[in-house]
């Protein structure tokens, strides 16, 4: 006797179904939701190309083309410093979660794709790595402040 679905049943199929099928199509690697007693995880591989991982460039001028998402911000000067800037807007962390260390100590020496901080951009958590070998020398942005797309993250040296 096999139980027969429920139309409640039903409805949250639906809403899984259509939650992954939005998660292939902008390569989202994690997503969860919750709302009246119901939560949802969904957790999949993404290519490496995935908007997760946001690498800002040390290029002096933008690549053109390609998605929003994809584009990504050079290391420009401030108070005769470089420093790394935010490749979206949304929301910084400096540590992955509240209770956690920050992803980096000032001053550090970092490596080419070391995660630096997140963030949050659209209920995605975006890992912002660095473009080179560089010693930071100061995190600009507070942990939890909204920043903008071009806004310094982090003061550098190369």
């Amino acid at each position: 006797m096999g139980r027969k679905k429920s139309d409640a049943d039903e409805g949250l199929l639906s809403i899984f179904r259509h939650c992954y099928s939005l998660m292939r199509e902008k390569e989202i690697g994690e997503f969860r939701f919750g709302k009246s007693g119901i939560k949802i995880f969904i957790k999949r591989k993404v290519a490496e190309r995935s908007v997760q991982k946001t690498k800002p460039s040390v290029s002096a001028e933008n690549k053109a083309g390609g998605q929003e998402t994809e584009k990504i911000l050079p290391v420009k000067e401030i108070s005769g410093r470089e420093v790394i800037k935010s490749p979206l807007a949304g929301v910084f962390y400096a540590s992955p979660s509240p209770n956690s260390a920050s992803y980096i100590s000032v001053p550090s020496d970092v490596k080419k794709g070391q995660i630096l901080c997140m963030i949050e951009a659209m209920k995605v958590m975006n890992e912002i790595e660095s473009p080179s070998d560089c010693r930071i020398l100061s995190v600009v942005a507070k942990s939890g402040a909204m920043v903008g797309k071009g806004d310094p993250l982090f003061e550098i040296e190369k």
